[in-house]
């Protein structure tokens, strides 16, 4: 059984705990720009000093050295064996090359158990694969994203600050500045740091409100002439995010009836 996580810390917790109802042996597979999120779970949980759990890590190689990659990479794969090193969790390296997978797993697996601890698998780029998904028809009424991009930005001041997540999104609005001639000016299209978009935006939101305290022996009241407009954003990335959650459900809907 398959089950999709909010982020690779919470993928560690929910394997975890499906060790402890049921005994057996989970696997938890990630890019390893996700190892990060999984450090606190891997070393305060599952690690042999605290609650001894046994799993299995499957992580992508991205970044590794020699291995051309996108720059939010580089690092995260120059260190990625030091890491696990330093966590003092065993793995051992698979790649398309090798030819006593089935026995490496197997000796990988009984190290997990016999010794009730975390055990990695470092795949590198290349070993899989490509797969192909099981081709679907779109509804052609639904809105694609680009073209949704393409409305809010519309709607937007054009003093607006533009926090876009890795991937797709920021390169479409990348995309869509260049086609309409637009400075780039306002935007911060994030590369890296997956999941954590909307904390850069929070934070560069307090940052530019206009506060002003006022103090009244221990009372503190603050005005901001801002304030408004920092609601607004926020109440505007709530909308993106609830307009975004309803395209993509109408997406899965589509997919479903295919």
């Amino acid at each position: 059984r398959h089950v999709i996580a909010a982020n690779e810390g919470n993928a560690i917790a929910l394997a975890a705990g499906y060790h402890l109802a049921s005994g057996k042996l989970p696997l938890v597979y990630m890019q390893n720009s996700g190892l990060g999120n999984a450090v606190n779970p891997l070393l305060s949980l599952c690690d042999q000093d605290v609650y001894s759990i046994p799993l299995l890590l499957l992580i992508g190689w991205r970044g590794e050295p020699g291995v051309h990659d996108e720059p939010q990479h580089i690092k995260q794969g120059k260190i990625q064996l030091d890491l696990l090193q330093a966590m003092d969790i065993p793995y051992a390296i698979i790649s398309e090359d090798e030819q006593e997978v089935e026995k490496i797993i197997s000796k990988s697996i009984g190290i997990a158990v016999k010794e009730n601890r975390p055990f990695s698998f470092v795949v590198k780029k290349g070993t899989f694969d490509t797969y192909k998904s099981p081709s679907c028809t779109l509804d052609n009424k639904l809105m694609k994203r680009e073209e949704f991009l393409e409305i809010i930005l519309k709607q937007l001041p054009t003093n607006s600050i533009i926090v876009s997540t890795t991937g797709k999104t920021s390169r479409e609005i990348f995309e869509i500045r260049e086609k309409k001639g637009k400075s780039h000016n306002q935007d911060f299209l994030t590369v890296g740091s997956m999941g954590h978009c909307s904390s850069i935006a929070l934070g560069i939101a307090i940052r530019i409100t206009n506060k002003k305290f006022l103090e009244n022996n221990n009372l503190k009241l603050v005005k901001s002439k801002g304030i408004e407009e920092f609601f607004m954003r926020i109440c505007l990335s709530f909308i993106i995010c609830y307009t975004i959650a309803i395209v993509s459900w109408q997406i899965y809907k589509s997919f479903k009836k295919n």
